[in-house]
């Protein structure tokens, strides 16, 4: 298949022509209608003498047998190694893997791969936890995760290389509800070499529940205080074995009236809550936790 698209009237100065091929990729002996990728191949003309980039990605389809990253990165003529950036902890996962994704961008005058991107997903039988021994009624336990690794100028001495983690986890869905309604507690996340995790659920959860259940009643609130809590963000830091939660919400809080007038309010309000676990040695009860709860204060005056 192909697709093109030019200035027919030659009157739009702003308008860049390009080619763009899909075609699915015999690999061996496995025929094209049952192909493991889907290749696409894309190249513009840049107008007022700039060079003709191209694009070529290799997406997954989920048939046959995929190729091994290992064996793209040697058909590409790149160096280097994905396990550069992976930490030792997680290697494990990624000793047999296949290739989920490719695309190579460049230039055909002159004729040159600026950046390299591969996609890799961990083994179906992936199993980790970041924190080992978390509070009770938390799992940070992680099934499977996908690594996109970058590389710039990758046929050059001065390439550089880039690592970005991709993960999931599901945590306490009674809590933190979705807004979809189907993905309660699933929080989806980042992470670096070296395991700090930065993840966000897209969803509430009640501020008293939030703060009672995470702290198993350590931390709580007064039965009056109702408020909604939302942009709820997640970080985990794998070294110093914590993790903290923090949101915001919009709700004013009204903890002193007289006569129906607020005499002493909070608003713009934003809660965290964090804690230390114990190490590898330790009981998962021995967390340490600190929380926190700011915004602004409003006094008002009695009328009448």
């Amino acid at each position: 298949e192909s697709d093109a698209s030019d200035d027919e009237d030659g009157d739009d100065p702003g308008q860049s022509a390009f080619l763009t091929i899909s075609a699915k990729l015999a690999v061996g002996d496995t025929p094209p209608d049952e192909s493991p990728y889907l290749l696409q191949v894309q190249v513009a003309y840049q107008l007022e003498g700039g060079p003709m980039e191209y694009t070529i990605a290799l997406n997954a389809t989920g048939d046959g047998t995929p190729l091994t990253p290992d064996a793209i990165i040697d058909l590409a003529g790149g160096s280097g190694s994905y396990f550069d950036g992976v930490p030792p902890v997680l290697q494990q996962f990624l000793a047999f893997v296949s290739l989920e994704g490719l695309s190579l961008t460049g230039s055909l005058d002159p004729l040159a791969i600026t950046q390299l991107s591969v996609l890799i997903g961990s083994m179906p039988d992936t199993s980790w936890s970041p924190l080992p021994y978390p509070p009770p009624g938390l799992d940070f336990t992680i099934t499977y995760f996908e690594l996109q690794w970058w590389l710039t100028d990758p046929l050059h001495a001065s390439r550089q290389q880039n690592y970005l983690f991709q993960t999931e986890f599901t945590l306490l869905p009674s809590v933190f509800k979705s807004s979809d309604g189907e993905t309660n507690g699933v929080f989806t996340a980042d992470f670096n070499s070296n395991l700090v995790f930065t993840a966000s659920f897209d969803g509430t959860a009640s501020l008293t529940d939030f703060l009672s259940t995470l702290s198993a009643g350590v931390v709580s609130l007064p039965s009056w205080i109702e408020a909604e809590l939302a942009d709820i963000s997640l970080s985990i830091d794998y070294a110093s074995a914590g993790f903290s939660f923090s949101s915001g919400f919009g709700l004013s809080l009204s903890f002193l009236t007289v006569d129906s007038y607020s005499i002493l309010s909070i608003s713009n309000a934003t809660v965290s809550i964090s804690a230390s676990t114990p190490p590898e040695s330790g009981n998962s009860s021995d967390s340490v936790w600190q929380a926190s709860f700011e915004g602004l204060l409003g006094v008002g005056s009695v009328q009448g």
